[in-house]
C-alpha cells in the first residue's frame, strides 16, 4: 500500500500505511494505544501489537470505521463506552487478547451495524448470566470461547436472529445450561473445538452443546479432537437425534476402530454429506462391523489433507460398499490415493463427480482406477485428476484448461479420444483451429476474444461463447444436436425467426447483455414470437436496445409499438 499524507501538517505513514481507499495499516508497529489516523479512516488494523487498554475517546474520531481489527494485543480492559461513536462498524476481531473478565454487553450497545465479531482466545471464563450479544441485531459471524471458559450460562446467544455462522471454542467447559447456544433459528455453519470434552464429560456438556446446534440446517464442523474409541464418538447420537446432513472433521486424530463406531452410531440418519480435512488416520482400515449400517441419504464425501499412518497397508475400500453404492460427489485430494481397484470401482455406479488431485495416480495405476467395468462411472461427467504423476491423457473425459494464457491454437493437437469436456475459458484465445476435439458434448470458451466459429461438433450439446466478440449467432449447421447455447456479453446486433428456426434441438439460449439494433422486425419477433423457438434462460430484462440514441439502455419488452392501417405490429414510436 503507498503511504499518503492524508491531512495538512500530519505524514500518517510514520505510523501506519493508510492506501487510497483509507485502509489504515497499523499492524506490528509495537503500539501501546490507538494511533491518530485520518478521521475518514474506513479500516484500521492494530493487529500484533501491545495495546492493554481501549479507553472512551480513544475510538471517538473515528465514526467512518467499518473494520477495526485488534487481533493478538494485550487488551485488559476496554471502556463500556469505547465503541459508541462506531455506528458503522461490521468488522471486529478482539481474539487473542487478555480479556479475563466476563465480556460486557455494553461494548456492543452502539454496533448496530456489525456483521462479524471475533472474541475468540480470550481468558474470560464464564459467558453469562445477562445475555451479551442481544443489541446486535445484523451480526452473521461469531466466534466466541477459549481454552480458558469454564461456565456458559443459559440464553448466551439471545437476540441473535441473523446468525450464519458460528465458532465456539470451549475445550475445558465444565458447567452448560441447555440452550445456551441455540440461536432464534438454525445457524448455517457452526464450528466446534471441545477437545477433551470427547474424552471425559461427566456433566454431559458435550450432549448439550450439540443438541443446541444440531439441525438439518446447519452445517456441523469438529475440529481439534481425538478419536481414538468407541467412547469418544457417542455423543454423535445427539447430531443424529437432531436430524443434521452435514458434517465434517477438521483437524482431527482418529482410528478406524473410532470411525467404525461413529458410523454405527450414525445409523439410519439424515447425514448426506461428510468431510475428512487435515485428518490423521491411524489403522488398517477395517470397517466389518458397520457393514450392516444404512445411509441411503449419503451422497458427498469430502476427504482433504487425510494422512494415513502405513497407508500402504490400508485396507480395500470394499468394506465400505454399503457408504460407496450412494455416493454422487467424491473430493480425496492430496490423500496419497495411488490406485482404485476395479473390484471397488464397480460400487461407483452412482458418482457424478470425482477429484483426485494431489495425489499419486500414474499410468500404470490410472486405467484401473477409472475402470468403467460393470457399470461403474456411467455418470461421471467432472473429473479431476491434477497434480498426480500422470503423462498420458488416455482415460479424461473432462478437461478443465481455465485461466492460463494461451493466446492461440495450433492447427492440430493430439486429446484424449474419451475427452467429452473441455472448459477453455479465460485463457485469451483471439482464434479457433480445427485443433480442438469433435468427439465434445460441452465445450467452454467464454471470456475469451473470439470473432469466428467455423468447426463441426457432431456430438455438441453444450456451448459457451460468453464474454467474446461475436457479432452474430454461429451456424446451426456446426452443432446439429446443439441444446443450450450462451452468447452473453459479445457483439450480437439482433436474431430472428430464421436464425432460431435452424437450431432444431435447441433449447436454452442466454443471450442477453449484448448491442441489439431495436428496428421494428426485431422487437415485434423478441415480444411475440422468440420464446416459440427457445427458453430464454437469463432475464428478459438483460435484453436492452443500443440502437436507435432514443431507446438506449431500455429493455426491449418495454419498447411499444405502433399498429399499420392493418392492425399488425410496425414501428417503434416510444416507450412505455
Amino acid at each position: 500500500m503507498s503511504p499518503l499524507i492524508l491531512a495538512q501538517g500530519f505524514d500518517y505513514s510514520r505510523i501506519c500505511n493508510c492506501d487510497q481507499q483509507y485502509f489504515c495499516n497499523c499492524s506490528s508497529n509495537h503500539l501501546q494505544q490507538v494511533p491518530k489516523v485520518p478521521v475518514k479512516a474506513l479500516g484500521l488494523d492494530l493487529s500484533f501489537s501491545q495495546i492493554e487498554s481501549i479507553d472512551i475517546n480513544d475510538l471517538s474520531p473515528y465514526s467512518k470505521l467499518k473494520t477495526l481489527n485488534l487481533h493478538k494485543n494485550k487488551l485488559k480492559f476496554i471502556h463500556k463506552e469505547a465503541f459508541k461513536s462506531q455506528h458503522k462498524l461490521e468488522v471486529l476481531d478482539l481474539s487473542l487478547n487478555n480479556l479475563k473478565k466476563n465480556l460486557s454487553s455494553s461494548w456492543f450497545h452502539k454496533l448496530n451495524s456489525l456483521q462479524q465479531l471475533n472474541l475468540v482466545g480470550n481468558p474470560y471464563t464464564t459467558l453469562g448470566p445477562a445475555p451479551i450479544f442481544q443489541s446486535l441485531l445484523n451480526l452473521r459471524m461469531l466466534q466466541f470461547g477459549s481454552p480458558s471458559l469454564r461456565e456458559v450460562y443459559k440464553n448466551g446467544l439471545d437476540g441473535l436472529t441473523h446468525l450464519d455462522e458460528m465458532t465456539f471454542t470451549g475445550s475445558n467447559l465444565r458447567s452448560y445450561k441447555n440452550g445456551s447456544l441455540k440461536a432464534a433459528r438454525p445457524i448455517g455453519l457452526v464450528s466446534l473445538s471441545l477437545q477433551s470434552l470427547f474424552q471425559n464429560d461427566p456433566e454431559l456438556v458435550l450432549y448439550k452443546v450439540l443438541q443446541d446446534v444440531s439441525h438439518p440446517n446447519t452445517r456441523l464442523t469438529i475440529k481439534d479432537v481425538e478419536l481414538r474409541t468407541n467412547t469418544s464418538t457417542e455423543s454423535f447420537k445427539t447430531a443424529r437425534e437432531g436430524g443434521t446432513e452435514s458434517l465434517s472433521f477438521h483437524n482431527c486424530t482418529t482410528t478406524d476402530e473410532a470411525l467404525t463406531s461413529f458410523l454405527m452410531v450414525m445409523d439410519n440418519s439424515f447425514l448426506s454429506c461428510i468431510g475428512l480435512e487435515d485428518v490423521h488416520f491411524i489403522g488398517q482400515g477395517w470397517w466389518q462391523k458397520a457393514s450392516y449400517t444404512h445411509y441411503e441419504n449419503l451422497h458427498t464425501a469430502h476427504i482433504h489433507n487425510l494422512d494415513i499412518q502405513g497407508f500402504f497397508e490400508f485396507g480395500s475400500m470394499k468394506q465400505l460398499g454399503f457408504l460407496l453404492v450412494n455416493l454422487h460427489k467424491v473430493s480425496v485430494i492430496n490423500g496419497t490415493v495411488f490406485v482404485i481397484p476395479p473390484i471397488t470401482t464397480v460400487l461407483l455406479k452412482k458418482l457424478e463427480y470425482l477429484d483426485l488431485s494431489q495425489n499419486l495416480l500414474s499410468d500404470l495405476t490410472i486405467a484401473p482406477t477409472l475402470s468403467t467395468s460393470f457399470g461403474a462411472y456411467q455418470k461421471l461427467i467432472p473429473l479431476n485428476v491434477s497434480q498426480n504423476v500422470l503423462k498420458f491423457l488416455g482415460y479424461i473425459t473432462y478437461l478443465d484448461l481455465s485461466h492460463n494464457s494461451f493466446v492461440s491454437m495450433p492447427e492440430k493437437c493430439s486429446w484424449p479420444v474419451t475427452l467429452r469436456f473441455l472448459n477453455l475459458s479465460s485463457t485469451k484465445l483471439r482464434k479457433m483451429t480445427p485443433c480442438l476435439p469433435s468427439s465434445l458434448t460441452v465445450l467452454d470458451l467464454s471470456e475469451n476474444d473470439l470473432m469466428v466459429f467455423n468447426q463441426r461438433f457432431p456430438q455438441l450439446i453444450t456451448l459457451i461463447l460468453t464474454g467474446n466478440r461475436f457479432i452474430k449467432l454461429p451456424q446451426e449447421e456446426l452443432f446439429p444436436r446443439l441444446q443450450t447455447l450462451l452468447i452473453q456479453r459479445n457483439a450480437l446486433r439482433m436474431f430472428n425467426r430464421s436464425d432460431l428456426k435452424r437450431f432444431k434441438n435447441l433449447q436454452c439460449l442466454e443471450a442477453g447483455d449484448n448491442n441489439f439494433v431495436c428496428s421494428c422486425e426485431f422487437v415485434s419477433f423478441f415480444k411475440q414470437d422468440v420464446d416459440l423457438f427457445t427458453v430464454l434462460r437469463d432475464s428478459r430484462r438483460n435484453y436492452v436496445c443500443d440502437t436507435p440514441f432514443t431507446l438506449r439502455g431500455d429493455s426491449i419488452d418495454s419498447v411499444r409499438l405502433s399498429m399499420n392501417v392493418n392492425g399488425l405490429p410496425g414501428c417503434v414510436t416510444n416507450i412505455d
